[in-house]
C-alpha cells in the first residue's frame, strides 16, 4: 500500500508546474470578455401620452360623425351649450366592457383609444322613456385608415365612454371647438 501512495504522489508532483520550470511555453489565464449579446435591445412600445381638456358639465352629445379626408381621417364629436365636456382620451388595450353591465365589447383594430366624457349623458327623456340624445348608431366600422371602429361603450351616471379601434397605432391631434361645441380627433393617414 505505501509503494502505491508513493506512486501516486510521484504522478501528482509530475502534473505540477515547477516554477524553475526552463518550459517556453507558459501558461497565462486568459480573460474572456462577455460575447456581445445577440437578442435585441428591447424598447418601449410606441405610445401616445394621454390627453384631456374640456370644462363643462350637464352636457349631451348631439352629433358623432365621421370624415374621411385626403390627409386624415376625422371623428367629431358635437355637444348642446355652455361648452365642451370634461374629456380625456388615452390608450387602452382589450379587454372591453360596457359600462354598468360589463358586457364583452369587440372592437375592430390592433390600436386602442378610450375617450371618456364626464357630466356628460347621450341620451334624453321623453318623458319616462330614455332615447338616444344623438342620431348616430352606437358603433361606427370604419374603412381603415388607419380607423376601423367607433364604439360608444357607455352612457351611465353622467358618463359617456367611447372606444376607438386602430389599425395602427396614430397620436390624433385634438381640437375643441365653439359655435357649435365639438370636440375634434383627427387622424393622420402617414
Amino acid at each position: 500500500m505505501r509503494s502505491f501512495t508513493v506512486l501516486v504522489l510521484f504522478a501528482l508532483s509530475a502534473c505540477t508546474p515547477n516554477s524553475n520550470d526552463s518550459d517556453p511555453v507558459r501558461r497565462t489565464p486568459v480573460n474572456v470578455s462577455p460575447r456581445a449579446s445577440s437578442s435585441p435591445t428591447l424598447r418601449p412600445p410606441p405610445s401616445c401620452q394621454p390627453q384631456n381638456g374640456g370644462n363643462a358639465t350637464s352636457v349631451k352629445v348631439t352629433d358623432v360623425k365621421y370624415d374621411a379626408g385626403t390627409n386624415s381621417d376625422t371623428i367629431t364629436f358635437t355637444f348642446t351649450p355652455p361648452a365642451v365636456p370634461i374629456w380625456e382620451l388615452k390608450q387602452a388595450t382589450p379587454p372591453f366592457t360596457e359600462d354598468a353591465s360589463g358586457n364583452p365589447v369587440s372592437i375592430n383594430g390592433t390600436h386602442f383609444f378610450t375617450l371618456i366624457f364626464q357630466g356628460t349623458d347621450a341620451h334624453e327623456f321623453d318623458g319616462e322613456t330614455a332615447r338616444k340624445s344623438y342620431p348616430g348608431p352606437k358603433e361606427l366600422v370604419l374603412p381603415g385608415n388607419p380607423l376601423l371602429e367607433l364604439e360608444e361603450t357607455g352612457d351611465f351616471e353622467a358618463t359617456v365612454s367611447f372606444v376607438i379601434g386602430l389599425d395602427r397605432l396614430v397620436c390624433p391631434a385634438i381640437s375643441e371647438m365653439q359655435s357649435p361645441h365639438r370636440l375634434i380627433l383627427s387622424f393622420s393617414h402617414t
